[in-house]
């Protein structure tokens, strides 16, 4: 449990990374709590902001380089509204509410929106309390609100509320706290402190990974002896033996009772049709022989400690993965997209390019042949190029890529290059995904982003 001199510390420390960047919400062990991944412009390595809701032993702290406890998909309210909003803002203070309370408030800050962070760590009373406040675009436009002030307010916890009790002297009496000297210790022993309960839950998850690993081994041989009894059935019923079944007999009348299904056709004289469904019936017996050969390449992964596998544990056939090639590239010229666009272009990753405008009308082409989840990046608070970045669905650059994107941006499509560039020199961009940037009719070029995103850095 944190005291007041832990988390006067704590706020010493986190307030030398403002200016840090929010890159990435994760959630920890249940969704019992969050941690912020940021990058600072000055440190190579990513800090994590951790905050602990346990209502006994709540924690606060900071981590450099990796994050040393276990991360989960699960998620609370709170976590999805973070990560909706939180992401790609900065941090700009740390505060300590009030002299030996245990009380912090975190301020972010990007275009068009302002976010505090409240975290209460007194015991059983422990709680997460922001407030987003959300302005206008760059084009001075008012932002969709979904609540009309532009105030929005979010709890981890429901706030109960405090009963006044009046008591006499002779009352207070009986209540009388001893003091006694809060203990003084160095972050780091604060930190193994709170690490030592996650060594019980650590065991647990272990056993729990390894029922899951027999579980999906059980899953997968009941899988394979489904496939090898439809396998014996479909040889055993496959039509091309009507075909020598009647070549000795003269007829149908006495085959088995699959087949008479195709007597009909026999008498009518119509082999082509048989003929037909005996392909037919082979291209399936050889998808299902195929099929049998996954399940027990995965079995004999998870076997070996591939726990994850391929991932093909329920029935019937696998399906063929997207065209992961066409699914981060330019859609082709349509009708409404059609027509010559110059554009400049850079390989910012392997196979993945950015593209920037020559003027307003290749602005908005390139917006529109831009598929929904590419990024869209403008410089804020000055005119720009727009900047279309191809990435894959749910993709966001890291914090160096954006460093060489942002110092692209600048260089090639501002104005800022004819008064000479500095390295070092900050800027800052804001970005969105595609889908959520709306053109201007008769505008030249005007577009109105929402759910903006910042980044700011150096230029490289």
């Amino acid at each position: 449990m944190l005291n007041y001199k832990d988390i006067e510390k704590w706020n010493k420390q986190a307030n030398l990374f403002c200016g840090s960047t929010v890159v990435k919400v994760h959630n920890i062990f249940d969704a019992k709590g969050v941690v912020l991944e940021l990058a600072h412009p000055k440190i190579k390595s990513s800090l994590f902001f951790v905050f602990d809701l346990d209502l006994v032993r709540p924690f606060f702290g900071v981590f450099e380089n990796r994050l040393p406890i276990r991360c989960e998909r699960k998620s609370k309210p709170m976590g999805v509204f973070l990560k909706a909003h939180l992401e790609g803002m900065a941090l700009v203070a740390v505060e300590q509410l009030g002299e030996k309370e245990r009380k912090l408030q975190f301020s972010f800050s990007s275009v068009g929106k302002d976010l505090d962070l409240m975290f209460d760590l007194i015991p059983h009373r422990v709680n997460l309390e922001v407030q987003l406040a959300v302005s206008t675009t760059i084009d001075g436009e008012k932002s969709k609100k979904r609540s009309k002030p532009g105030l929005r307010k979010m709890t981890w916890r429901k706030a109960k509320q405090e009963r006044s009790v009046s008591t006499s002297s002779a009352d207070q009496s009986l209540h009388r706290v001893t003091s006694f000297e809060v203990p003084d210790r160095s972050l780091e022993d604060v930190c193994k402190i709170w690490l030592n309960k996650f060594d019980v839950q650590t065991s647990q998850s272990n056993s729990s990974d390894l029922n899951q690993i027999e579980a999906k081994v059980s899953k997968l041989q009941k899988a394979i002896s489904k496939v090898e009894n439809e396998i014996e059935s479909k040889e055993e019923n496959h039509p091309k033996k009507i075909k020598k079944y009647f070549t000795a007999n003269g007829s149908l009348e006495n085959s088995p009772g699959w087949m008479r299904k195709f007597e009909v056709l026999v008498k009518q004289g119509r082999w082509d049709q048989v003929d037909l469904k005996a392909h037919q019936w082979e291209q399936k017996l050889t998808r299902t022989k195929e099929r049998k050969k996954e399940l027990i390449e995965d079995l004999e992964n998870l076997k070996q400690g591939n726990v994850s596998g391929s991932g093909r544990i329920s029935g019937g056939p696998s399906k063929k993965a997207p065209n992961s090639q066409s699914n981060h590239k330019l859609k082709q010229a349509t009708k409404k997209n059609q027509g010559p666009v110059k554009y400049r272009k850079l390989e910012w990753k392997i196979d993945h390019w950015a593209y920037l405008g020559r003027n307003a009308k290749d602005n908005l082409q390139l917006l529109r042949r831009a598929r929904p989840w590419f990024i869209w990046a403008h410089l804020t608070d000055e005119p720009s190029s727009h900047l279309i970045i191809e990435v894959t669905k749910s993709e966001v650059p890291s914090f160096l890529e954006w460093q060489t994107l942002a110092s692209w941006l600048l260089r090639e499509g501002s104005k800022r290059k004819q008064d000479g560039l500095q390295e070092g020199e900050q800027i800052e961009v804001m970005w969105t995904e595609c889908r959520y940037v709306r053109t201007v009719k008769g505008g030249a070029g005007k577009v109105v982003p929402s759910n903006l995103k910042s980044w700011i850095g150096p230029y490289k």
